[in-house]
């Protein structure tokens, strides 16, 4: 069976802390076997986010597959931006409607704005493994890094949240062979007294792309308008063995025993 995206669903949060999240409904049921897999991009405002849970109203155990932050990046008029990406997994869901949520630390009084994208994926087995991972921060534009799958048939994902200062918001669009996955992109705004306009400005983006080869791949979005910074990350899941692995480092014994079994 081929890998296929059979369905997505993206949503955003804006707010304070110390706790918030973002939930997405997919508009179809989900089909029995498929992997689901949620990405987002988060920022915080002088406080760093942190990881709380990723659930959904299917029960499905979501593990780690890569997340990347940066801290302490200075907007120029007196406050601090945080960046944060992640990339999290479930596999074998059972089949019917779901709901997705993500919740994160932030801290009392500190504003955030969060996106999270899920994706319904088919044709990667009941134990998917992750294949490669890859993150990276930077300052130059357009965002981009690259890394090589071991595998000649996976599925790419990848996030991106970008910082943009005054300069507005920024055309986001998908990188070379990416299909972007935010209904075109999610920008994000705070105020800052001390800013021109008072505004400062960001957007995030999530996409993907499937691969029939294990040639290095490039990982980029492309931008009208240049940022101060940014932070990305991605990673390639591949059907279970297809390079000699294991099962995921997250899934439990037991959910290992019933996986072979069926």
């Amino acid at each position: 069976m081929a890998i296929s995206v059979l369905q997505t669903a993206t949503s955003s949060v804006g707010g304070t802390g110390p706790t918030l999240s973002v939930s997405v409904t997919f508009s179809s049921a989900v089909t029995a076997g498929s992997t689901l897999a949620a990405t987002w991009a988060v920022n915080g405002v002088n406080h760093a986010p942190s990881f709380n849970s990723v659930t959904d109203t299917l029960n499905n155990s979501y593990g780690p597959a890569v997340t990347n932050i940066e801290t302490g990046i200075s907007d120029g008029y007196g406050d601090t931006i945080a960046l944060w990406t992640g990339i999290y997994f479930a596999a074998n869901s059972p089949g019917g409607s779901n709901k997705v949520t993500m919740v994160y630390n932030l801290g009392q009084g500190y504003a955030s704005d969060g996106f999270l994208t899920i994706y319904e994926i088919a044709g990667l087995s009941l134990h998917p493994e992750v294949d490669q991972t890859g993150a990276q921060t930077g300052t130059s534009f357009p965002p981009s890094f690259s890394f090589t799958p071991n595998a000649s048939s996976t599925i790419a994902l990848a996030a991106f949240e970008t910082f943009n200062g005054t300069a507005g918001f920024p055309d986001v669009t998908a990188g070379a062979g990416w299909t972007l996955d935010t209904a075109s992109f999610s920008p994000w705004v705070f105020s800052n007294s001390s800013a021109p306009g008072g505004l400062i400005y960001g957007a995030a983006a999530s996409e993907h792309r499937i691969l029939s080869n294990n040639s290095p791949v490039n990982v980029a979005i492309s931008q009208s308008v240049a940022g101060n910074n940014w932070v990305g990350c991605a990673c390639t899941l591949e059907v279970a063995g297809a390079s000699g692995g294991g099962y995921p480092h997250w899934l439990s014994t037991q959910n290992r025993d019933t996986m072979r079994h069926r």
